[in-house]
């Protein structure tokens, strides 16, 4: 358990070096699927420019809307980034004009051969079984498709083909993402699709009409926001589409970490069909059984001492042996023993995250699930925005976690520190101590590899 608890603590931050090696480059930065974005203030002309990008990271090159992704994708970064799109080099016409430019560097990604890659980063696979959308929200390691803008409308259509038939869509995380547009008579437009969990309630008049009246027609349709029709979650059935990152350094696979730590490297997997019961059924991780070769079989006796009488056998006489040795005592530490079979529990964790301030200089490091940390450190800081950009960066192990495992290890307390921080002017810096001494507490974290 000790190796494999490190192991656990310690790889997604190592997973994630390439998203903290965009999120701290000494400038604005954004990372978008297997995408970093980051922009170069000074005024330069778009050779310059562009020779700039590659200098900061290989094969960064300038975005601009003449390059494969579309201008919502351009338009995204800008906004997500707070920048002028006057101020940049947007267009190749613009190349002897003395502006700042926006640079982007993909990573390479790869899918699977019965998955489909027709959004940046991500893999698609469509299953024919028809589930309910409580079902299909409930698939694990993927997630329903979310219509962000046209260029995902377009995929999905495209997944879909030609014989269009209804299927679910995450509407909500749509809707919550920018996906929909307000005017000013209330109304929202949204790209193609209708369909999944919704906090409102919407009407959908699509350009026509099917039996199945979830499902919205291939051109832009309008959908009033008080309308007082929403799909039946629990019984209406259609088709699933998942969407997963696909494998790259930005999107590296999850560690399991209720499995057995030698499954804990396998990679995604997609689900087996569904069961009679209308589940999707995961499979259960291997576990390791013993076999006995064939035509071995061994029998426990016990011999006792023959005491009948007239019995020909006679136990030996005991002998005993004096001797007298000098010895000189060291203390010697014991090893620790470590149970590495059983996984630890989730439960022990927290989800260390970091969080950009309004404009994405500074970070801000805490634990949600220590809601009270996280409250006071988001009040105390400049500006910091749940909403302007985060991502995970590692696990700490809670205070009622670590009083779990002194039950299981015998060095618990050997290799681990109290991860606390300390307000200095308008951010915070971290400290690990072995006591607590005042600050906002964010839980254990291993010092030395092999902590139990």
């Amino acid at each position: 358990m000790g190796h494999h608890l490190f192991r656990i603590i310690n790889s997604t931050i190592k997973a994630n070096l390439a998203n903290l090696k965009c999120d701290m480059l000494l400038y604005r930065s954004l990372v978008m699927g297997n995408q970093c974005f980051f922009a170069i203030n000074k005024k330069m002309t778009f050779s310059a420019g562009a020779k700039e990008c590659a200098s900061i990271m290989p094969n960064a090159q300038i975005h601009t809307i003449n390059t494969q992704t579309s201008d919502s994708v351009l338009q995204t970064v800008m906004a997500k980034m707070h920048l002028n799109g006057g101020d940049y080099h947007v267009e190749t016409t613009s190349s002897y004009v003395e502006k700042g430019v926006i640079c982007r560097y993909v990573d390479p990604v790869s899918c699977r051969a019965e998955e489909r890659s027709e959004l940046p980063g991500r893999c698609m696979k469509s299953f024919d079984q028809k589930l309910t959308f409580v079902d299909a929200f409930d698939l694990r390691g993927s997630i329903l498709p979310r219509i962000y803008n046209n260029d995902d409308s377009k995929a999905v259509a495209k997944l879909i083909g030609s014989s269009p038939a209804p299927v679910w869509i995450n509407h909500a995380g749509s809707r919550e993402h920018g996906g929909w547009r307000e005017d000013n008579f209330n109304k929202a437009k949204y790209f193609n699709w209708f369909f999944g969990r919704n906090a409102l309630d919407f009407q959908c008049r699509p350009d026509f009409k099917l039996a199945a009246t979830l499902w919205a027609s291939m051109k832009i349709g309008m959908c009033l926001n008080y309308g007082a029709w929403t799909p039946a979650e629990q019984t209406d059935r259609h088709n699933v589409i998942c969407v997963r990152p696909a494998d790259s350094d930005f999107n590296p696979p999850r560690w399991n970490l209720s499995a057995h730590p030698s499954t804990t490297t396998k990679g995604f997997e997609w689900p087996s069909p569904p069961t009679t019961t209308r589940r999707w059924e995961w499979p259960d991780p291997p576990t390791t059984t013993t076999r006995r070769r064939p035509g071995c079989r061994t029998k426990k006796t016990t011999k006792k001492r023959p005491d009948w009488p007239g019995s020909s056998e006679e136990w030996p006489p005991k002998r005993t042996t004096k001797t007298t040795t000098t010895t000189t005592t060291k203390y010697v530490p014991p090893e620790p023993v470590y149970p590495r079979n059983d996984p630890p529990n989730p439960a022990w964790f927290w989800t260390m995250r970091y969080y950009y301030n309004w404009g994405r200089i500074l970070h801000a490091f805490c634990a949600p699930e220590e809601q009270l940390g996280c409250s006071q450190m988001f009040n105390n800081g400049i500006g910091y925005d749940r909403n302007a950009g985060t991502g995970e960066s590692g696990k700490t192990i809670s205070e009622a976690g670590y009083y779990q495992m002194k039950t299981v290890c015998a060095d618990n307390h050997m290799h681990l520190r109290r991860l606390h921080f300390h307000r200095v002017g308008n951010h915070y810096q971290h400290h690990l101590v072995v006591t607590a001494n005042g600050g906002i507490f964010m839980g254990y974290v291993a010092v030395q590899q092999g902590t139990c």
